[in-house]
């Protein structure tokens, strides 16, 4: 689910984004590649976290955290609101809750078939762009872009 939303549906959001805010293509593709270089960064600080408190906390904190982010992204008036949000709250909270203690759950849990479950674990995450990528194109045609990203967030 949370690889669907925050990873595979951010297209859905780019000309939207790029209509509202008044900004160019390469501004909004700026927030996608600054968000990925954010997660790459991160895991080195997130790692030893992972190891103290357990994934199934940061998983419960960083969920949470990006939930947050989605409902303020809808409050934004400018392209830098909306980037600080999306880069500090959003991006920091999708990889602490979602890409990273996944990860070292599944190599802690699995020891003899842990390709094998990685590799469900990728799949789930591109079905999960399938499903929530075309819902998230529905809702921000019916309701507009400020409450697409708030409503995937109320299901976490």
């Amino acid at each position: 689910m949370g690889t669907g939303i925050f990873y595979h549906s951010f297209t859905v959001f780019f000309l939207p984004l790029k209509r509202d805010l008044g900004v160019s293509s390469a501004m909004v593709s700026l927030l996608y590649g600054a968000a990925r270089l954010e997660g790459g960064m991160e895991g080195a600080a997130i790692g030893p976290l992972i190891d103290r408190f357990g994934s199934r906390r940061m998983i419960f904190i960083g969920t949470s955290l990006a939930g947050i982010g989605l409902i303020l992204l809808s409050t934004i008036d400018t392209f830098l609101q909306f980037f600080l949000i999306y880069i500090l709250i959003v991006s920091l909270g999708s990889n602490m809750g979602v890409f990273h203690p996944v990860s070292a759950a599944i190599n802690k849990w699995f020891i003899r078939h842990r390709g094998l479950t990685f590799s469900i674990i990728s799949a789930a995450g591109c079905i999960g762009g399938m499903v929530f990528a075309p819902l998230l194109s529905y809702i921000i045609l019916q309701h507009g872009w400020r409450m697409g990203p708030s409503l995937p967030a109320s299901l976490f």
